[in-house]
């Protein structure tokens, strides 16, 4: 293992076998420390994106937040060889503050979990960083305390652990890897996905629980970070939708007319942030880009059901999976 601050294959290596991630198109190295200007466009499309998101969302009487999952040096600077690294989610929510009020940056939940929040070798939350973000989330989307929830998974006793080389450990030869621990999500839900490989736009992941916490709806628009979340919400609401996507697709969101809606991006995409005007449709993704697609029947008849919300089509789906107590009203 390298000495704290060497960067190599563009990861900085950390204390205590930290890994951070320093290169990409976002100009990580760049950003923290203050040498990359964001441009004017991105600070004025990332307003306008949330407020029209929140306004769409209220007309409807949903619920609406968007959610910033900080990067890892943002959180564990105890880890990070670099003082006071840039809080890109700070610069902007400064000169924004006219959407404060829509935007949340779960960074003191993470940095108060009582285990690590993230992996040593990958750019990503730990299941606890998970569970702590999520139930941080759901408190400020219903206003209701979740602590009582969090500590029930907190103490499961279900949990595996595997070898795990991350997105960063991954790019060395041998891998550098650590112990990673999983909740197994023994609670009742069924999961449907159109099985897009990689970390393509076009993700879907839908979820039913019926003996969810809360009996609720919610649409997450996301990348990475808000998959791992949308498993963990599946514990919390009756029906997840999952779309990975940096927009917000309004002719979805009228179609699945969810009771709560989250948009949101991990901290360095901020670098630059292109506007919902810009947004192709959600079902061309798979086409646009490079990957083989064919989701099989059960995904389909999934996904067909969750747009035919209110209609025949989706009783007889939930019906047809013995989900009947979904079609209670929230």
């Amino acid at each position: 293992m390298q000495a704290p601050g060497h960067i190599e294959k563009g990861v900085m290596f950390g204390r205590d076998g930290y890994l951070f991630l320093m290169d990409g198109g976002h100009r990580v190295l760049d950003l923290l420390l203050g040498m990359h200007k964001v441009p004017e466009q991105s600070y004025a499309n990332f307003a306008d994106n949330i407020a029209r998101r929140a306004a769409i969302c209220e007309r409807a009487g949903v619920r609406f937040l968007h959610v910033i999952y900080p990067d890892k040096q943002s959180v564990l600077t105890d880890k990070f060889p670099v003082e006071d690294p840039v809080c890109l989610t700070d610069v902007y929510l400064d000169r924004l503050p006219e959407v404060r009020r829509w935007v949340f940056h779960p960074r003191r939940a993470l940095q108060d979990t009582r285990d690590a929040a993230f992996m040593k070798t990958d750019t990503h939350l730990t299941e606890i960083g998970n569970i702590t973000a999520a139930g941080a989330i759901v408190e400020r989307l219903t206003g209701l305390s979740q602590a009582e929830h969090v500590d029930r998974l907190m103490a499961s006793d279900d949990w595996e652990v595997i070898d795990w080389a991350g997105d960063l450990g991954g790019r060395f030869k041998p891998e550098l890897s650590e112990k990673r621990r999983l909740l197994r999500k023994r609670w009742p839900h069924q999961w449907f996905h159109n099985d897009l490989k990689g970390g393509n736009n076009g993700i879907v992941d839908l979820l039913f629980s019926p003996t969810a916490v809360h009996d609720q709806r919610i649409l997450v628009f996301g990348d990475s970070f808000s998959r791992d979340l949308s498993s963990i919400l599946s514990f919390f609401f009756r029906e997840v939708v999952f779309l990975r996507t940096p927009f917000f697709h309004e002719d979805i969101f009228e179609q699945i007319q969810p009771d709560l809606v989250i948009t949101s991006n991990v901290e360095r995409y901020l670098s630059f942030c292109d506007s919902d005007s810009r947004r192709p449709s959600f079902f061309m993704y798979p086409y646009l880009g490079s990957a083989e697609y064919s989701p099989n029947k059960a995904f389909a008849e999934a996904f067909s059901a969750v747009l035919s919300y209110g209609r025949t089509p989706y009783q007889e789906f939930l019906s047809k999976h013995g989900l009947t107590k979904l079609q209670q009203a929230t």
